[in-house]
C-alpha cells in the first residue's frame, strides 16, 4: 500500500519549485537581453573592390596617410555609403606603438574597405567631423562623419569581429597576427621625437631662474640692499 505524503510536506515542495522557477526566470530574460545588445545592424558600407578607382593599396595593407588624404578619402562625396576604419596614433607614443601590431594584422585582413591611419604629432586634424579627443584612437567613418568608436586595445580576433559586425563587410579568413605585422607599415616601437618648443621653455625657465639667483643672493647687491635702508638714531 503506497505511503500517504503529508499535506505540509507538498506544501513546501511546490514552494521550493515555484522559487527556482523565479529565480531561474531572470537568468532567461538576462540573457535575451544580452543577444538583443549584441546584435548589431551594420552600416551599409560600400565594398570598395567594386569601385573602378579604388584607394585600397594590393595586397590589402594599413594606408598610413596625411591630414589632406584622410580628408579627400572621407569627404569623397562621388563614393555613396562610404566607410573607413581610421587610427589616430602619435609615432612617439609607447601604448600607439603597442596596439599597431594588431591594427597591421587588421589593415591584412580587411580588402573591402580602407583601413587608414594618421600620424597627429606631423598632422593637423582640425576638422570638427573628426574629433579627435585622445590618441591611439580608432573610429569607424560613415559618408565622412564618426559613426563608430573602437578600443584600439582589443585582441586582433575582437577587432575583426567589431568590424565585421559593424560594416557588414567579411574578412580574409586566413589571415592572422604574425611577426610580419611587426614590421609594419605602422611601428611597433616608439620613435624618439625631439621637441623643440618644450625645450625652449626648459632653457628659458633655467636662465631666467639662474639671473634671478645672481641678481638676489649675490654679495654686491646684498651691500647695496643694506647701504639703502634709511639709518636711525
Amino acid at each position: 500500500m503506497p505511503e500517504e505524503i503529508p499535506v505540509t510536506e507538498t506544501v513546501e515542495a511546490e514552494v521550493e519549485a515555484t522559487i527556482e522557477a523565479e529565480v531561474e526566470a531572470p537568468d532567461e530574460e538576462d540573457k535575451t537581453d544580452e543577444a538583443q545588445e549584441q546584435k548589431i545592424t551594420p552600416y551599409p558600407c560600400i565594398d570598395y573592390r567594386t569601385l573602378p578607382d579604388s584607394v585600397l593599396s594590393d595586397p590589402p595593407s594599413v594606408l598610413n596617410v596625411t591630414s589632406q588624404q584622410l580628408n579627400d578619402i572621407l569627404q569623397d562625396e562621388s563614393v555613396a555609403n562610404r566607410c573607413a576604419i581610421v587610427y589616430f596614433y602619435a609615432s612617439w607614443s609607447y601604448y600607439s606603438c603597442e596596439y599597431a601590431y594588431q591594427y597591421n594584422a587588421l589593415g591584412r585582413a580587411f580588402n573591402s574597405l580602407p583601413i587608414l591611419a594618421v600620424d597627429l604629432h606631423y598632422n593637423d586634424i582640425s576638422s570638427p567631423e573628426y574629433v579627435v579627443l585622445y590618441y591611439p584612437s580608432m573610429s569607424l567613418f560613415f559618408n565622412g562623419t564618426i559613426a563608430k568608436r573602437f578600443d584600439p586595445s582589443k585582441s586582433f580576433e575582437e577587432l575583426k569581429t567589431l568590424v565585421t559586425n559593424v560594416t557588414g563587410l567579411e574578412p580574409i579568413s586566413n589571415v592572422t597576427l604574425s611577426d610580419v605585422d611587426k614590421e609594419g607599415p605602422l611601428l611597433t616601437k616608439p620613435v624618439p621625437v625631439e621637441n623643440w618648443l618644450l625645450q625652449f621653455c626648459w632653457w628659458y625657465v633655467s636662465i631666467v631662474g639662474v639671473v634671478c639667483c645672481i641678481y638676489y643672493l649675490s654679495p654686491i647687491n646684498y651691500i647695496r640692499t643694506l647701504w639703502s635702508r634709511p639709518k636711525t638714531d
